[in-house]
């Protein structure tokens, strides 16, 4: 299996000389706290998970958070409806992955030869090629195409949303998808296999060492993970990444045979009823899906992308198509 090309290169790019390593919440003083246990995830890495039962604490835990991890770099988040064993991007998550390194290589490629995709996203504002292929698969990955980054937030009301609506594909028709909000059910609670899982949602606080100048527009290099601040990177063209407070991180890696499991930098996890998100966070526009996954009338960017007929010849890898 060959890597795309961008992570063979970007080992070459300068790091941080001195390495922190992320520090582990380990017990927050608070009554509307409290650990309930550890999460073990599939690498070995041990988290606290915290239930959190008022807003205010959850401001609480998140900076506390930061403040251990200041010397590391900032604290980042990433809202889910279940917990799971890893946290592998897109593209580590299926077989035959060979199959996705080529087509993204190929994706990247064609993006950047292509006039009117390289004028609306600015890639000749960049100083080299590896900068634009980074920004390129950046922008892919937050418009659903499979790549070595995951999706993060800086801002927790965006990581709520998330851990609040439920991704969907349309039954027959699954290149088309939307989220649909959680609620809880007290006759489905009965008959559930597990009915915590309809009660509580999730929020990851996850670490990166972001802590030097960006090398470009956006663009962070630490000695573990590379972030690209996709609001800095990009033109509000394409609009979701600036709607979203959008950002993506993948280990700072070259090897194909390495893990991309993000796992390891997990600080802290977050444990909420849903019933309290649905309160703390209010139904404004801001936090609705036509405002989250503006539509091609409104994202430009968007619009370009849906015309790449290269991002949707393959039934295993190509951009999401959001419907409300």
């Amino acid at each position: 299996m060959q890597l795309s090309k961008i992570g063979e290169q970007k080992i070459k790019r300068t790091r941080p000389s001195k390495k922190f390593s992320p520090k582990v919440v380990q017990n927050i003083s608070s009554p509307y706290i409290e650990k309930i246990k550890i999460h073990k995830f599939q690498i070995g890495h041990e988290v606290p998970v915290f239930d959190v039962s008022d807003y205010r604490a959850l401001n609480q835990l998140i900076g506390y958070a930061k403040f251990l991890n200041t010397d590391y770099g900032d604290v980042y988040y990433r809202g889910e409806v279940h917990l799971h064993q890893s946290l592998l991007p897109s593209i580590s998550r299926k077989q035959n992955s060979y199959k996705y390194e080529e087509a993204l290589n190929n994706a990247i490629k064609n993006a950047i030869g292509d006039n009117k995709f390289s004028g609306f996203a600015k890639l000749s504002g960049f100083k080299g090629r590896q900068s634009a292929e980074l920004i390129v698969e950046a922008l892919l990955q937050h418009y659903g195409y499979s790549t070595h980054f995951i999706d993060l937030v800086d801002n927790h009301w965006i990581a709520l949303w998330f851990g609040l609506n439920e991704f969907k594909t349309i039954k027959k028709l699954s290149e088309y998808c939307y989220y649909e909000k959680r609620t809880i059910n007290p006759v489905e609670l009965v008959t559930a296999k597990d009915p915590i899982a309809g009660i509580y949602q999730y929020m990851l606080l996850v670490a990166v060492d972001n802590n030097t100048a960006p090398i470009e527009r956006g663009i962070y290099f630490g000695n573990e993970t590379i972030t690209i601040d996709l609001r800095s990177s990009l033109p509000s063209v394409f609009l979701r990444p600036h709607a979203q407070h959008g950002l993506v991180v993948r280990r700072n890696i070259h090897d194909p045979a390495a893990s991309f499991d993000m796992a390891q930098n997990v600080v802290a996890i977050v444990r909420l009823r849903i019933d309290n998100v649905i309160s703390w966070i209010g139904g404004g526009n801001l936090l609705e899906t036509a405002n989250l996954f503006p539509s091609p009338a409104y994202d430009y960017g968007y619009e370009i992308l849906l015309q790449r007929k290269d991002l949707f010849e393959n039934q295993y890898h190509k951009i999401a198509q959001y419907i409300e």
